[in-house]
């Protein structure tokens, strides 16, 4: 149904299937737009899953996004892209994926781009879900502590990773880069020195 709505635009398909807080409920997403072949939206809500209230994001054009954005330039089927897009309202996790039919079958009639913010309860979910002392700040807009931004400036674009550790835990820290490549959200995970608790236990 999907499919053909990005061909035809039929009024009963969003009637149906495009219930805001419906949709944005069952499918735990803030942002879901739905692109034709030549980058025009089709239909498109920015959610404010606390508020209930729509929103709207400078970062992405509720219109138009041109054949060479990241998130429209699929190259085939198969393709999909994820990662994170830096918005005013913080980082926002994404995926987009060419639409196809039920049996994943083509010509692609468009993409379809499903968001969801990276917000405190967010990670504190994704941190529970792989057992581990998960944080995260955004690079831009956010103050970050003495030992942050000094992790932050040090390790730019490069990929790598830091270590920073006390006599009680280690804490490492990963830089992400947005779908532009610029440094978006610093990432640390606090692990704890096992074998010296141990040793002292």
């Amino acid at each position: 149904d999907t499919y053909r709505y990005l061909e035809d635009g039929n009024s009963e398909f969003r009637e149906t299937n495009l219930n805001k807080l419906g949709v944005f409920e069952l499918l735990r997403v803030d942002l879901l737009y739905f692109l034709d072949v030549s980058g025009n939206v089709v239909w498109s809500v920015v959610y404010d899953r606390k508020t209930g209230e729509e929103i709207k994001l400078a970062e992405l054009s509720d219109t138009f996004l041109p054949p060479d954005h990241p998130l429209t330039s699929l190259a085939d089927k198969k393709q999909k892209h994820r990662g994170i897009i830096s918005t005013s309202r913080g980082p926002m996790l994404f995926v987009a994926k060419p639409s196809l039919d039920s049996s994943g079958n083509g010509p692609s009639h468009g993409t379809l781009l499903f968001g969801r913010f990276l917000d405190g309860p967010a990670i504190a979910r994704i941190g529970k879900q792989a057992r581990v002392k998960l944080n995260a700040w955004p690079l831009q807009g956010v103050e970050l502590g003495a030992e942050q931004a000094a992790v932050a400036a040090n390790l730019g674009d490069s990929g790598e990773t830091a270590v920073r550790a006390n006599e009680d835990e280690n804490r490492i820290y990963q830089v992400l880069p947005d779908i532009f490549g610029k440094p978006a959200l610093l990432l640390q995970v606090k692990a704890p020195k096992l074998i010296s608790t141990q040793g002292r236990a």
